[in-house]
C-alpha cells in the first residue's frame, strides 16, 4: 500500500485514477437555461397533440388520461377489454368537447388492433401513443 491507500502507488500521491477522476469532474461548470441550445429531431415543440390513442382507456390510469386529454380539437382513440365501461370513458370525454373513437379490443389480439389503428391512422395520423394497457396483479 503506499501513503494514502492503495494497493499499489498511483504515481500521482493523490489516490487511484478513478478517485482522480471523481475529484476533477465532481464540481462542473452549471449550464444556465439560457445557454441550451436544441436543434434536431429532439428540439422541445409548443404544439399539443391533437390525435392520441391511449390503450387500457376503460378504467384506471388509463380512463384518467383519457379525462384529462379530452378537450375540444382534440381526437382521442381509447382501447379497452370492457366495452361497457369503454363506453362510459368516451362519452365523458365527448362531454368534455373531444370527439373520440373507441373500441373494445385486447392489445394481445395483434391483428385486430393493428388492423383498426391502420385505418385510424390513415385517416388522421396519431400524434401520441399511451401503451397503457397492462396486467393488474390484485
Amino acid at each position: 500500500m503506499d501513503g494514502h491507500g492503495c494497493p499499489r502507488s498511483c504515481g500521482s500521491g493523490r489516490g487511484p485514477a478513478r478517485w482522480r477522476l471523481g475529484e476533477r469532474y465532481s464540481n462542473p461548470t452549471p449550464v444556465r437555461p439560457a445557454q441550451m441550445r436544441y436543434t434536431g429531431a429532439m428540439a422541445p415543440r409548443d404544439e399539443t397533440p391533437s390525435c392520441i390513442l391511449i390503450t387500457g382507456a376503460s378504467s384506471g390510469i388509463g380512463a384518467a388520461l383519457a379525462a384529462a386529454y379530452a378537450a375540444p380539437g382534440r381526437h382521442l382513440v381509447l382501447t379497452g377489454r370492457s366495452a361497457e365501461r369503454l363506453d362510459a370513458v368516451a362519452r365523458a370525454c365527448r362531454d368534455r368537447g373531444a370527439t373520440v373513437a373507441a373500441r373494445a379490443l385486447d392489445v394481445t389480439d395483434g391483428p385486430a388492433m393493428a388492423d383498426w389503428i391502420g385505418t385510424l391512422d390513415d385517416a388522421r395520423p396519431l400524434d401520441l401513443v399511451i401503451a397503457n394497457a397492462g396486467i393488474s396483479a390484485g
